[in-house]
């Protein structure tokens, strides 16, 4: 299974830049599950992916395949270095 995890903030600027390009990729890939978490109203969903895999900036996204991550990347990003983090 294929997973990509956003780390994401309501006040984060980049994080809202963001939306669109989310919106659009999870609409073109319903086959790559799309998990969002509020760092800080997913208290503890953001601990538990924090203990396993450090997030020290926001916007985060960890493409994740079979449980395992396979790549990330911090900051805006685009549909295409999005589904690159998949494989």
């Amino acid at each position: 299974m294929k997973e990509l995890v956003h780390f994401t903030a309501d006040w984060c600027q980049p994080c809202k830049q963001m939306k669109p390009v989310i919106n659009q990729f999870v609409k073109d890939n319903p086959d790559i599950k799309y998990t969002s978490i509020d760092i800080d109203q997913d208290k503890e969903l953001f601990k538990y992916y924090s203990n396993k895999y450090p997030v020290m900036s926001i916007p985060t996204f960890l493409g994740i395949v079979d449980g395992k991550v396979i790549d990330g990347h911090v900051g805006v990003a685009s549909a295409f270095k999005l589904k690159s983090l998949l494989g």
